[in-house]
């Protein structure tokens, strides 16, 4: 059973029992002792400065962000429990309470940072994503962000769009929709099927706050329909490695259709644009060129890089028709202007430094098509060549 608790929400144990669904015969007994563990996670319940209701009075404190805490009596490193909590063998919940008869908080995942090799134990632990454990939880409205995905599905099967899955590195086009559920189908992988029911569930998840490497969260809904969802929801997206899900809360409220990466918008403290849909703004163009440099043919995925044609800089545009897969070596000459694309014929040319180097032979070779038939950015192009001419 995937935990979906809330950060910052009170719970009873008879909550928790209820939101896990643990069988009658499994309640209470190790629940009531501090810690325990069911269906490969392990729930910590922490008294912060009062005795629990075994009497015993731990020094349990928060050191700023961390949880210095201490384990049962005569509890040490080397009992198989707490070393699967020393290790990282699955996700531990913390909730914690400062009155012995008041339910408990959610804080979140937490892991530990060090130890103490006492008895009994001394663990120091950090939040997986910490929070000041007084703020409120973000929260996602599950049936606005379903109407928001269904929207853009609609708008993805109509336009053809594609999704490049980041796990299968599969190409996936949307076959069907219906009230409660979106089909996508692939020519060479199992079809995936996001029903609103596991969305439903994953929003819960995004609503605790957690940013922990997903395969690591004991979640169950499968990783194709996971990315799925992040394709058509507009405030999502995966970091570099498609271990964690970035979330950008600020696109919350906003309505547009995600068949593309959003455009950045606002400025860092540096001056330089977040770059939130740079993964999405990739994985899209993975699936334009069919995972190759539009220009060098390369398919090794982790050498190939998505450009911008108009500097992103300039005003964070994210759509794929401003973009280009390249081959990092060549997106480094691009940048630099050492390399340009004719605007009308598509062929590469290359600056005079290039000559008689191993960079020669991209001259007056044509960047590939992509494969939906939509020209490239024409205004961009002829800003760049423009650029380059100089």
């Amino acid at each position: 059973m995937t935990p979906a608790f809330i950060t910052q929400q009170l719970y009873t144990k008879a909550d928790i029992y209820r939101l896990l669904q643990v069988p009658s015969a499994k309640q209470k007994g190790s629940w009531n002792t501090g810690y325990t563990k069911y269906e490969h996670n392990i729930y910590l319940f922490v008294n912060i400065g009062v005795p629990g209701r075994s009497g015993h009075d731990y020094d349990n404190h928060w050191e700023n962000e961390d949880l210095v805490w201490y384990g049962k009596t005569n509890s040490h490193k080397d009992q198989p429990l707490i070393r699967e909590m020393l290790e990282h063998e699955c996700p531990v919940h913390l909730f914690t309470r400062e009155h012995d008869r008041d339910a408990f908080k959610y804080i979140g995942i937490i892991q530990a940072k060090t130890y103490v090799d006492v008895s009994p134990i001394q663990i120091t632990w950090s939040i997986a994503n910490p929070i000041n454990h007084l703020r409120p939880a973000i929260r996602i409205h599950t049936a606005t962000a379903w109407q928001l995905l269904m929207h853009n599905a609609q708008d993805a099967q109509q336009q053809q769009e594609s999704l490049f899955c980041p796990f299968t590195e599969k190409e996936y086009w949307i076959t069907a929709i219906s009230n409660t559920a979106v089909e996508l189908q692939s020519t060479d992988a199992t079809p995936i099927l996001l029903h609103k029911r596991l969305f439903a569930e994953f929003i819960q998840y995004l609503n605790t706050g957690l940013h922990i490497p997903i395969r690591e969260a004991g979640f169950q809904v499968p990783l194709t329909t996971l990315a799925a969802i992040v394709w058509l929801l507009p405030y999502l997206d995966w970091d570099e490695h498609a271990e964690h899900i970035l979330f950008d809360e600020e696109l919350v409220p906003s309505t547009p259709t995600l068949t593309e990466a959003q455009n950045d918008e606002g400025t860092t403290p540096s001056n330089r644009r977040s770059r939130a849909g740079q993964n999405k703004f990739k994985d899209k163009l993975l699936s334009i060129y069919g995972g190759q440099c539009c220009i060098t043919k390369c398919n090794v995925k982790a050498a190939l890089h998505a450009c911008h044609i108009e500097p992103h800089a300039v005003r964070g545009f994210n759509h794929s028709i401003n973009g280009l897969l390249l081959r990092l070596d060549i997106h480094a000459l691009w940048d630099k202007n050492l390399i340009g694309i004719h605007p009308e014929t598509r062929k590469i040319h290359i600056k005079e430094a290039l000559r008689n180097t191993e960079y020669q032979q991209l001259e007056h070779i044509q960047i590939a098509p992509r494969k939906d038939g939509r020209s490239l950015y024409m205004i961009g192009l002829k800003n760049r060549w423009q650029e380059f001419l100089k």
